[in-house]
């Protein structure tokens, strides 16, 4: 094999190693594994973190093998990251960018568009964080294609100053200053990530150079004194330090529970291990794990682990936009397209570039302008400025049916009826009303959060119908469980005032019904000082009865309203696309009520000790015996925009509004005497 065609980062042919190549393999994996959701590797994403440190070593071994041979050059270093990193990322971003552009919804499009500038500009680790603040574990993640190109930036964005930073040290100091200055710096980085590690910022500590230099500056520390630190004779010692190094990679991404905000030191196991491989990979005969790492497989792979890292998130992430699910025929179909094309792209692509097209440094950045950064920027800003670009829009009709400003329906967004959360002053009665708006004073008081204002919709037919006038109160978040059952301490004052405020409602006003709201099953597990509240459930079991036991005492009927089904792994558009994979448009009836049984459970338990209560439950109408839908007779039920506090798990006003028509045909009116008494199924 030629060496000079399998180096990876350039450095002389001689210093190619097959087990690096072996050890960019098991990284890239883990982060293939974990991206397919592969739960035995539940903590694949240090593969990520063994990438930093491998890149840190080779990059700083090449930089110091050119300064001191007087053949430093800031021009060749950055021509050489430019053959590296821009051939390959050219091709991976104008294909995403041609799927994205048909398979996209406008707004996801537009989305996209801001990504894919702020990638070209290697800044898309602060554009994840500060303008989208969307964290790399969130359900989210899976709508920005571009995602993973975070660490590519931190890389680019490390490499500006350190090529700088170790010249003029080496230069002009000693070896050890160096030395010292660098682990001053990893020193001071990782407890900065440290620190992190115990805020409410993970984001930011995932996508900062500042909390990530440290495992750049852990390879580059091994490259500056790795080669004076003796290797021990015994080869008995040597495996061990081997095997010690492989399986704390491995196993770090095995047992791993959590997201990366919450690792703390134990981030420094895997990151250690790399090193321990690095470093004891420089035997004469290489130990029992660096043999393995360099055989043919390992080393393939690679080879191509820089395109397959590009090519493998923005599969992964149309493929679940189309609502394909992840399952093991799935997967492994998408694992192996990754693969094939990683494989082309590095022979078609990396291989020229890096090795045969070498360009001068002034013609490779009028390429990359002309033809990559400038009409992808101006792609990009297309897709920013347009909001009905690309092929798959949907109907005129629909956008409008599932646009942000469906989501308030009949109540404007300015009358704050869905108020701020730490905001405790009710809106305004007048601003807030939906039913029968001719009677002057409402009787119905409607208290909950963000799910009780999706059900807004429906509660207008119903009130509508039986000649009552409603009135909102919704707040993001805080459904109305009073008593000492806070669950928010951050803003407990803030809660004590507005539960009292709406208390005070009810006890003031004599409404004739009281209804309750809210996305029952995200009340799970809110602890506070009270053990009661830290029970699975406590603050829904207690703070839900405080709530009815004062709504009967008022002499009014309590209403709950039974939260729709949380359809998240369902498109909330199914269907309506020109191209969608619309065989999966619902979701498991079963699934559904697995979900909710334990909050449920607690519901009917009081519906049973207070008989009077009356339970509406939409999924009546949104589910049949066998499945949960997100649309009915050509409406989409749920919103399509993940911002204004309406996810897939909230009804649009349509939706709402249609499910209360069709519920109001097949079971009556909730709100009328002789309906009170039906169970929801």
């Amino acid at each position: 094999m030629n060496n000079k065609v399998i180096d990876h980062m350039n450095p002389s042919p001689y210093s190619y190693r097959r087990d690096i190549d072996g050890l960019r393999a098991v990284a890239v994996l883990l982060v293939l594994f974990y991206h397919l959701q592969w739960h035995f590797f539940s903590a694949g994403f240090v593969g990520v973190d063994v990438f930093f440190v491998i890149s840190g070593y080779l990059i700083t071994k090449h930089l110091l093998s050119d300064i001191q041979n007087h053949r430093f050059s800031l021009k060749n270093f950055y021509l050489k990251r430019a053959r590296r990193i821009f051939p390959a990322l050219s091709v991976v971003l104008i294909f995403t960018s041609l799927a994205c552009l048909i398979l996209l919804l406008p707004q996801d499009l537009k989305n996209y568009g801001s990504s894919l500038i702020a990638t070209l500009g290697f800044f898309s680790n602060f554009y994840f964080w500060r303008s989208v603040g969307c964290g790399y574990f969130s359900i989210r993640s899976s709508l920005f294609p571009l995602l993973h190109t975070w660490s590519l930036a931190i890389e680019e964005q490390f490499y500006l100053l350190w090529p700088l930073f170790l010249f003029f040290f080496k230069r002009y100091t000693k070896d050890s200053v160096v030395f010292y200055a660098t682990l001053s710096i990893a020193l001071l980085s990782f407890f900065l990530y440290y620190g992190f590690s115990f805020s409410s910022r993970s984001e930011f500590l995932y996508y900062s150079p500042f909390t990530r230099a440290f495992e750049l500056l852990m390879g580059a520390l091994l490259a500056i004194r790795g080669d004076r630190l003796r290797l021990p004779n015994n080869r008995i010692i040597q495996h061990a330090i081997s095997l010690v190094g492989f399986f704390s990679i491995v196993l770090s991404s095995i047992f791993f529970v959590g997201n990366h905000s919450v690792l703390g030191c134990r981030i420094l196991l895997p990151c250690i291990g790399t090193a321990f491989l690095i470093w004891i990979g420089r035997a004469k005969m290489p130990p029992i794990a660096n043999a393995l790492l360099s055989n043919t497989f390992f080393v393939f792979i690679g080879l191509i682990s820089y395109s397959l890292y590009l090519w493998h998130w923005p599969i992964i992430t149309l493929a679940h936009y189309e609502s394909i699910p992840l399952d093991f025929k799935n997967s492994l179909v998408i694992a192996l397209s990754s693969i094939l094309l990683s494989t082309l792209t590095w022979h078609f692509i990396e291989k020229p570039f890096r090795f045969q097209l070498k360009y001068t440094f002034l013609k490779t950045m009028c390429i990359a302008l002309f033809f990559i950064w400038i009409p992808s920027a101006i792609f990009g800003v297309a897709l920013e400025e347009k909001t009905l670009v690309g092929f798959n829009k949907m109907p005129t009709g629909i956008i409008k049916k599932t646009s942000p400003k469906a989501f308030y329906g009949l109540l404007s967004k300015q009358s704050d009826c869905f108020g701020h959360k730490g905001v405790p002053v009710l809106p305004s009665e007048r601003q807030c009303m939906l039913g029968n708006l001719n009677i002057k004073n409402p009787n119905v008081l409607i208290a909950g959060d963000s799910h009780a204002f999706s059900d807004v919709g429906m509660l207008n037919v119903f009130l509508k119908n039986a000649a009552l006038k409603g009135y909102v109160v919704a707040f993001p978040s805080d459904a109305f469980l009073p008593g000492k059952v806070r669950y928010d301490q951050s803003s407990q004052q803030t809660l004590t005032l507005r539960n009292d405020y709406i208390a005070q409602l009810i006890k003031t006003h004599r409404y004739q019904y009281v209804v309750l709201g809210g996305w029952w099953v995200g009340y799970k597990t809110f602890p506070t000082k009270g053990n009661i509240t830290n029970l699975p459930y406590g603050v829904l079991r207690y703070g839900m009865k405080n709530a009815i036991k004062m709504i009967i005492k008022s002499g009014a009927v309590p209403v709950i309203l039974l939260d729709v089904p949380s359809l998240f792994h369902v498109r909330r558009v199914c269907g309506f696309e020109h191209i969608g994979y619309n065989t999966h448009c619902y979701n498991s009836k079963k699934k559904v009520d697995a979900e909710q049984f334990a909050s449920q459970a607690i519901i009917l338990k009081l519906k049973q000790q207070y008989p009077q209560i009356i339970l509406i439950d939409p999924k009546k109408i949104i589910c049949d015996s066998r499945r949960c839908y997100s649309s009915i007779n050509n409406t989409p039920l749920y919103m399509t925009d993940l911002v204004a506090g309406a996810g897939s798990c909230h009804l649009n006003a349509f939706g709402s509004a249609l499910i209360g028509k069709l519920y109001l045909k097949k079971y009556g009116n909730p709100f009328l005497r002789f309906a009170q008494w039906i169970e929801p199924r």
